[in-house]
This record gives C-alpha cells, sequence and structure tokens, in this order.
C-alpha cells in the first residue's frame, strides 16, 4: 500500500493557538492510523511572542514555511499572510 505524504505547518500562536494546534494533530494523527495518509509537521512561530524574541510576529522563516507546506491549519488570526 503506498502512503501519500503531505507536509503540514503548524503554527501555535499566542492565547488558545497552542491548545488548538495540539487538539489538531491528536485529529490528524488519528487520520494517520485510519488512512495510507501520512503527516509530517513543522512548526513555526508566529504571534506576540515571537515578536518579543525576533522583533517581528511573523518572520520570514514563517512565511516561507507555510509557502512551502502543503497545508495549514489556521483559525481566525489578525495576521494576514501574503499570497505571493
Amino acid at each position: 500500500m503506498v502512503m501519500t505524504k503531505y507536509t503540514i505547518a503548524l503554527l501555535p500562536g499566542d492565547g488558545i493557538g497552542p491548545e488548538v494546534v495540539d487538539a489538531t494533530v491528536k485529529v490528524m494523527d488519528a487520520l494517520q492510523q485510519k488512512t495510507n495518509i501520512e503527516f509530517e509537521y513543522k512548526t513555526y512561530m508566529v504571534g506576540d511572542a515571537e515578536k518579543e524574541r525576533s522583533g517581528t510576529a511573523l518572520p520570514q522563516a514563517t512565511i516561507d514555511g507555510v509557502k512551502a507546506a502543503d497545508a495549514c491549519p489556521v483559525s481566525y488570526t489578525h495576521l494576514t499572510l501574503p499570497t505571493n
């Protein structure tokens, strides 16, 4: 059986972000066990904590990582990711 592999960019962010990402990964892990789909998770930093650490809430490495990923589960955010 051939596995289909997808790279998933995770953005834990601030506030409820980490808990939502953790729950999302649990659901996706359960999906992997029932299908021929494999997820490779890559976590990138975003939000106020990242802004305090690096001076920007949305570092270029995060933008590049999201663009390179097959998917990035997100919920409402005040950040707008570039489309080009």
